[in-house]
């Protein structure tokens, strides 16, 4: 059997995190032994891993600055406690002047066939390279763009190009990866991300009371609350249908570092009745089922998990020209793609709104369309036999 082990940032609610789930659930456990080390300790998506893993202690290999202090204080033994602390302020000090962290981490023992850091985010590319012992090692980018400068540009240009491959999640990503690390050109590759239809479909069906008011116009949006999702722009768009006098009710599921940021900018705006921040929900397939439109206004993406959701259960959707959009949809048949700012996706709106048939349309030819998502899994499977 194949020994493979997953880095990643957490197991938090997320794009990135679903489509790691999704990995995990499709790989063949007659094949592969997998185990997961999470570098910080969010778990909420764990549960849903369904087929056997090993799920690594965090806190024996990984320090953060929320976390980790509170555990080693509550160790028992006082010579462990004193050493954990003393490591654990040294590694502090050292995050604060950049002087790479991960080093101080605990080496996993145990060798691996393959190691993957599935996230650009956090330590992970780097713990993978430093602290990992792997026949081969591979580094998902989940980023529609490159946002590293100084010194970790330099970082990153050292690491990657240590992986075997580095595996970029759309044609967008990898032009993108390419432009920043033109030396990494012939190891970067395109895989996409696994998606689980069957369960999609499934959860969408339950019958569960939401917050979705049918007397009014119903525009859906799933992403974190941050400045690449475009929320923003989502809520400008939304003022415009309302001072048009549009009966709309737009939903935002999702939370992030812009959470209170947005809430303002409705509350500003006199919207709040019309523009709701719902947070995070476990099953946002719901809601997609029962919204009549989908909007993803980000502002870049590297191959957005929620517009392929979306897709799957056949809805009329407004997106952003942002990286892996076309690989998703073609524009005008299977969707709307416009240019991420509030006008172009108000007008895009608007039409929807105005004319049933033609959502009806593109609802027709996404049900069409076979994207053979159950053959992702053979990308994967050439990449580690």
């Amino acid at each position: 059997m194949k020994k493979i082990l997953f880095v990643c940032y957490g197991l938090g609610i997320g794009g990135i995190e679903r489509c790691l789930v999704n990995l995990i659930n499709e790989l063949d456990t007659q094949i592969y032994k997998i185990d997961v080390l999470a570098l910080n300790p969010i778990y909420d998506l764990l549960g849903e891993i369904i087929n056997n893993f090993t799920l690594l202690d965090t806190f024996k290999y990984s320090m953060n600055t929320t976390d980790t202090y509170k555990k080693y204080k509550s160790e028992k033994n006082c010579l462990r406690k004193i050493s954990n602390i003393t490591k654990y302020v040294l590694f502090r000090v050292i995050n604060k002047y950049g002087q790479k962290p991960w080093k101080l981490f605990n080496k996993i023992e145990k060798e691996y066939d393959i190691a993957v850091s599935y996230s650009q985010n956090g330590f992970t590319p780097y713990y993978v390279i430093d602290k990992v012992n792997a026949t081969k090692k591979y580094m998902w980018y989940h980023n529609g763009d490159y946002e590293g400068n100084g010194k970790k540009y330099k970082l990153d240009l050292e690491y990657y190009s240590k992986y075997d491959n580095v595996i970029a999640v759309s044609t967008d990503c990898k032009k993108k990866l390419e432009q920043y690390f033109p030396n990494l050109r012939k190891n970067i590759i395109i895989i996409n991300n696994i998606v689980d239809r069957k369960r999609i479909i499934k959860l969408s069906n339950y019958n569960e009371n939401i917050e979705i008011d049918k007397n009014y116009f119903s525009i859906l949006t799933i992403g974190r609350l941050t400045k690449e999702k475009g929320p923003e722009l989502a809520v400008k768009a939304c003022k415009k249908l309302i001072d048009e006098g549009f009966d709309v009710k737009w939903y935002w599921v999702g939370d992030g570092n812009q959470a209170n940021y947005i809430r303002n900018i409705i509350n500003e705006l006199g919207i709040e009745g019309s523009f709701y921040l719902l947070g995070n929900k476990n099953n946002p397939y719901i809601y997609i089922k029962k919204c009549d439109i989908y909007v993803q206004p980000s502002k870049y993406e590297a191959y957005c998990t929620t517009t392929n959701e979306a897709r799957i259960l056949n809805k009329p959707i407004v997106t952003t020209n942002v990286g892996g959009m076309k690989d998703q949809f073609v524009d005008k048949e299977t969707a709307l793609i416009v240019n991420p700012d509030e006008d172009s996706i108000y007008n895009a709106i608007k039409i929807l709104i105005n004319d049933e048939e033609y959502r009806n349309k593109l609802v027709f030819s996404l049900k069409q369309k076979d994207y053979k998502f159950e053959d992702y899994i053979n990308e994967y499977n050439k990449l580690f036999l």
